[in-house]
């Protein structure tokens, strides 16, 4: 389970340097009245080495992407509404059955009542594509695999002198697609599909105007409307997690949140075996210079598995990343992170790692160009989860703002 409140912990001491945004370079967007509208197009070209992410059926081939955008922000004093829709289209060279198509459109609306207290009605809608990093889920699959997802959600935020109270409940809804191979074989995942309810709580307290603790409680309710291919129990479940941490926002120094806890997963079906076990959330920016900041972030989770006669799975994971403005307009970046996924009923395991090289310049308020070199990898364990696959990638993209 993926904590539901994400940590707050931004006090505004700290400006990182992918944060410091000179005027000069900014984007005006287009006023009519208290609205601003931002739009955007960005044109990616690239090659990789290896397609399909699966070293036993190692394709190269090129690609390029055509990604529009949208935001529609009001510049109220009170209260706020957002619309936020972004489109995707993917196309491969060679490897067809590759391109995919994929959008998101977002709704957020803010009702402040007084000074101490908002509430936040969320609406998103979105066809995602699946990443070889983010799931148990096999490399070779993941990158044929998309999903639509749909996500109302209601937070409530509420101060009381040292004291902030949150509480939000929402709603998941996945689908997912049929996934064609390249041998023209085919996959239904209707059995993947689920619907999770999920309420969360969290009360914090400031210890100083710059250290606050908290602690956060989670409980949902998964369930799978189709039955599975081999006609085993679904993996209809209910978890609760407890999580207490501190956040902090140190001027000149540091900003960060850490976190741990302990968290419950009950299967409805005795198929399954029931699980609990540690979670640990941590994020950390340093502020080494104005031009430098290092980020690092670690995080262990018990996630429902993709995978056959499993119930969950403990996906760890510890990034590094530096951000380093070599001039005003020109960001460098370096980013690497490493995935430990492990399936509790059988042992099976990987390790997967992505690294990538990134330079962001923009060459004036309108116009920005961004070039990335990527090397990502997969290990299976002793007892093998998904394939091996080494990939190397490039890419260069002009992004086009108003």
């Amino acid at each position: 389970m993926q904590p539901s409140l994400d940590p707050v912990y931004n006090r505004g001491r700290n400006i990182s340097v992918s944060e410091a945004v000179d005027p000069n370079y900014q984007s005006l967007g287009v006023r009519l009245g208290s609205i601003q509208a931002f739009p955007s197009v960005a044109v990616t070209t690239g090659a990789t080495t290896n397609v399909y992410a699966n070293d036993g059926f190692k394709r190269s081939d090129a690609y390029y992407y055509l990604q529009p955008a949208i935001r529609v922000v009001t510049d109220l004093p009170v209260h706020q509404v957002e619309l936020i829709g972004s489109a995707t289209i993917q196309r491969f060279a060679e490897q067809k059955i590759r391109n995919q198509e994929a959008y998101f459109v977002n709704g957020l609306g803010r009702l402040d009542i007084g000074p101490d207290a908002q509430i936040t009605g969320r609406v998103s809608y979105s066809r995602q594509s699946e990443s070889p990093f983010a799931s148990d889920l096999a490399s070779d699959v993941s990158v044929l695999s998309q999903f639509t997802a749909f996500n109302p959600s209601l937070l409530g935020v509420y101060k009381l002198g040292r004291v902030r109270l949150t509480a939000k409940v929402d709603h998941l809804d996945y689908k997912f697609n049929i996934i064609v191979f390249a041998d023209g074989s085919s996959r239904d995942q209707r059995e993947r599909n689920r619907k999770v309810d999920r309420a969360s709580a969290q009360a914090e307290y400031a210890l100083s105007p710059s250290i606050a603790a908290f602690v956060q409680t989670n409980y949902d309710v998964t369930s799978f409307p189709f039955p599975r291919r081999d006609r085993q129990p679904s993996r209809d479940s209910t978890a609760t997690s407890v999580l207490g941490g501190v956040n902090f926002d140190l001027a000149g120094l540091a900003r960060g949140s850490i976190a741990a806890g302990y968290v419950t997963r009950d299967y409805d079906a005795a198929f399954y075996d029931d699980q609990s076990g540690l979670i640990l959330q941590a994020r950390a920016d340093f502020f080494l210079s104005p031009l430098t900041t290092i980020s690092a972030g670690a995080q262990r989770t018990l996630q429902d598995a993709a995978s056959s006669n499993n119930g969950s799975y403990v996906d760890t994971r510890a990034s590094v990343s530096v951000d380093h403005g070599l001039l005003r307009n020109l960001l460098l970046s370096l980013d690497a992170t490493v995935v430990r996924n492990r399936l509790l009923e059988t042992g099976a395991s990987s390790r997967r790692l992505l690294t990538t090289l990134s330079a962001r310049y923009q060459t004036n308020r309108f116009i920005g160009i961004e070039g990335l070199v990527q090397y990502g990898r997969a290990r299976p364990g002793e007892v093998p989860l998904g394939v091996r696959f080494n990939e190397l990638r490039g890419q260069l993209t002009v992004r086009f703002r108003r």
